[in-house]
């Protein structure tokens, strides 16, 4: 996860995103590295991966209140409105 944040701190996403989802399957009850990949994938265009690790990082903490606020915005854009509310 450290040499993830490294990378995102130096704009390599790519990298970073593989580091990301790698540490995520490590260690499968922490969040961290998916809220990490909810922005990576968003600013990469990947936003169906962002929904997805949103919506995987809410059903573990359903009092994240910035994920939910991604997750929102990314189902608007999407034109998921009634997902979005």
């Amino acid at each position: 996860f450290g040499a993830a944040v490294w990378n995102l701190r130096r704009d390599r996403l790519l990298t970073a995103v593989k580091q990301l989802e790698y540490a995520a399957k490590i260690d499968p009850d922490s969040t961290a590295a998916l809220k990490e990949l909810v922005r990576v994938y968003t600013q990469l265009g990947r936003e169906p991966d962002a929904i997805r690790a949103a919506r995987w990082v809410l059903a573990k903490d359903p009092a994240d209140a910035d994920t939910a606020h991604a997750l929102a915005r990314l189902l608007f854009d999407a034109g998921e409105l009634k997902e979005a509310v």
